[in-house]
């Protein structure tokens, strides 16, 4: 896995940067504004859009979705055959491991929405009530509320714009088009 984005190369530009730090989680990172994780090859098929980076993904690895949900989480999109890009609606952890205020949420909408812009991916699952809550900056939505639904019939998101998908090129494609690629 590659990171898409490094806090130096963000897609930030630098006059947003301190709006990014208001919100004081930054101090409290080990891995402040953790980068999104995207497989390479990816296919763009699927983003994973968590909470924010837990103790384990901060202060061990790096990296989302590492922590003990996180891991459950990637064993079974793995047995799916899916290599989804992975992020989260808050880019810094911290010790504590809390749920993040609405008001961090709002600092790191703008990054998420990038991400997801840049990615144009087919498919968004926020996992999780900070996510939902993220993607329709609303502070007092309940996932019950939205479970199943196109968050795109109930709120603003940026559009994802049709690209072009090309032919799989990960060794595991056959010659013939009409064959999918092995899952082993």
């Amino acid at each position: 896995m590659r990171p898409l984005l490094t806090p130096e190369d963000d897609g930030v530009p630098s006059k947003e940067r301190p709006a990014c730090q208001t919100c004081g989680l930054f101090r409290k990172a080990l891995t402040p504004f953790m980068p999104p994780e995207v497989p390479e090859g990816w296919d763009g098929r699927l983003l994973i859009v968590g909470e924010r980076p837990g103790q384990h993904e901060d202060g061990v690895t790096g990296r989302p979705f590492t922590g003990p949900s996180g891991q459950r989480l990637r064993r079974i999109v793995e047995r799916l055959g899916v290599r989804p890009a992975l992020t989260n609606a808050v880019r810094c952890g911290g010790p504590d491991n809390a749920r993040p205020t609405m008001a961090q949420v709002r600092a790191c909408r703008p990054v998420l929405l990038r991400t997801i812009a840049e990615l144009r991916p087919e498919v968004v699952v926020l996992a999780g009530e900070t996510a939902v809550r993220s993607a329709l900056n609303n502070g007092s939505v309940k996932v019950a509320a939205v479970r199943g639904r196109n968050l795109r019939e109930i709120a603003f998101l940026p559009p994802l714009p049709a690209k072009k998908r090309g032919r799989r090129h990960d060794g595991a494609a056959s010659q013939n088009d009409t064959q999918e690629p092995s899952r082993e």
